[in-house]
């Protein structure tokens, strides 16, 4: 099939790079504002680029793979739309753009699949944690996105109701722990630790926790509790981060991005 993605900043070059490296039968191109970007990105992933949008006509693609900036979204349905992509697959990978508001962007255009989903960064090493929802009568192509998802990582199919709160937890979440790990670097590199060295102590350190937390029937409050004993150092820290409201800072966090997702 014939793939083309539209819009590949640091999102879609992270869902490009899973793609272009499990999909070998299938034929892939780009196409950016940027046509400097697109020849780089081309280079890089070894696939072939647009110069301008016009050419989709007469290539005729399968699957659209979307990934531009929601303030851009409208004029590329509608320019889709004049070239008329019917009997075609869109996925969408932009923020809270609803299946119904891509619906009824086309209206030349017939018969079109829809995948709306929302990956993470963790795409780039093939372990995004992806949600998703489909539209539309044709399983074959509807069947052959979804493979399209799983090469970059887990795939959860969801209502579109719940794409706030669960984008949230998996879309969005992976700046908020980069935060919590920064402040963890910017404390070791006060302390004279060589960079190297502290992130493999610190990336061993949040994987052997999480595993433990994962894997253990306790609730969090209570291994919390466990490690924490009276006058120790672990619960002078922890005292700071009660005091300083670190679980409702965390939650307001979430809850914004919620707002926006």
């Amino acid at each position: 099939m014939k793939i083309l993605f539209i819009g590949t900043g640091a999102m879609g070059e992270a869902v490009l790079k899973s793609v272009t490296d499990n999909l070998n039968n299938d034929e892939i191109s780009i196409i950016n504002r940027n046509l400097l970007k697109s020849k780089k990105i081309s280079e890089k992933y070894n696939c072939k680029f647009l110069t301008q949008f016009e050419e989709i006509k007469s290539i005729k693609f399968d699957i659209y793979i979307i990934g531009v900036r929601p303030i851009d979204i409208n004029q590329v349905l509608i320019d889709l739309d004049k070239i008329d992509i019917s009997n075609s697959l869109i996925i969408s990978m932009v923020n809270a753009l609803s299946i119904s508001t891509i619906q009824s962007a086309f209206i030349k255009s017939k018969d079109i699949s829809i995948i709306r989903m929302i990956p993470n960064m963790n795409a780039i090493i093939g372990k995004s944690l992806t949600s998703y929802t489909t539209f539309g009568s044709d399983i074959k192509i509807i069947q052959k996105g979804v493979n399209i998802l799983k090469t970059f990582g887990e795939i959860f199919g969801i209502n579109e109701e719940n794409y706030p709160s669960f984008v949230t937890l998996t879309g969005t979440s992976p700046a908020y722990i980069f935060a919590f790990l920064n402040a963890f670097e910017e404390f070791g590199i006060e302390n004279n630790y060589e960079p190297k060295f502290l992130k493999e102590l610190i990336a061993k350190q949040f994987i052997n926790t999480i595993e433990n937390w994962k894997n253990n029937d306790k609730k969090t409050v209570e291994l919390i509790s466990e490690i924490c004993v009276p006058n120790g150092s672990t619960i002078a820290g922890y005292e700071v981060l009660l005091e300083n409201k670190f679980n409702n800072i965390v939650k307001k966090c979430l809850n914004k991005s919620k707002e926006k997702c």
